[in-house]
Formats: C-alpha cells, sequence, structure tokens
C-alpha cells in the first residue's frame, strides 16, 4: 500500500511540476504493460514469420529439384540419342566391314600374312590362337 501511494503521490507532483513548466504530457506512454502478453504475441508474430519463410523455402527447394530433373532428363534424352547414333554407325561400319570381306572372299585362317603380323601385333586372335596371348601384351 506505501508503494502505490508512494508512486500515485510522486506521479501526480511530477504531473503539477511539468505542466508549471509549460510541458503538456503524452499519457498514452503510461499506458497498462502485461509482459506475459507481449511475449505470446512477439511469439505469435515470429510463427507466422517462419512458416511464411519455410513456406518460401519449400517454394525454392521445389522449384531447384523440376529444375534439377529437367536438365536430368534433357541430358539422359542427348545421351540415349548419342548412344543411338553411334550404334546406328557402328552397325553400318560392321555390315559394310562383313560386306567387304563377304566381296573379297577372305576368312579368317586365309589371310595374307602381312595382315597377320599386324593383327598379332594388334593382339587380334587369329585363327586357332587362344586369347591367352593378350595377357603376355605390355601395351
Amino acid at each position: 500500500l506505501r508503494d502505490a501511494t508512494d508512486v500515485s503521490l510522486y506521479e501526480t507532483y511530477r504531473t503539477q511540476k511539468l505542466l508549471a513548466l509549460g510541458h503538456v504530457q503524452d499519457n498514452t506512454v503510461f499506458r497498462e504493460f502485461n509482459p506475459k502478453q507481449q511475449l505470446e504475441e512477439e511469439e505469435r508474430v515470429h510463427g507466422a514469420k517462419m512458416q511464411k519463410l519455410e513456406a518460401e523455402m519449400a517454394a525454392v527447394f521445389k522449384q531447384k529439384v523440376q529444375e534439377k530433373e529437367g536438365k536430368l532428363k534433357q541430358s539422359e534424352e542427348e545421351l540415349y540419342s548419342r548412344h543411338k547414333d553411334m550404334k546406328a554407325v557402328l552397325e553400318r561400319q560392321r555390315a559394310e566391314l562383313e560386306d567387304k570381306k563377304r566381296r573379297l572372299g577372305i576368312s579368317d585362317a586365309a589371310m595374307p600374312a602381312p595382315v597377320a603380323a599386324h593383327a598379332q601385333h594388334e593382339g587380334i586372335p587369329q585363327a586357332g590362337q587362344s586369347k591367352d596371348k593378350k595377357k603376355n601384351r605390355f601395351f
């Protein structure tokens, strides 16, 4: 009771002195202040702000994932088309070589000596040779 009376008397005294000096006091400054209520309000505002940021981050993440998936699909399509083209080229070369071989009538056993020597140097097994000779090569 003493503290309450002391505070109210002091406030009355202070207000009268300020008015005597010509200062008008703004009473909105002295509104009731509830720290618990203010803390709850700050937590609510903070929670809303965090939810907004989380939603924005999720949207950015989703967008980046979609971009990466698009790039991966594009590169996969490019690799598939390149593989298909290379396979077609190799099949055409193989067909041309088989056609050439058939036209010349050359079999593996009837290869000329210089070609057989080159094939042996390159590690291509000849008719009657085993593939184990490849293991003894240095290059």
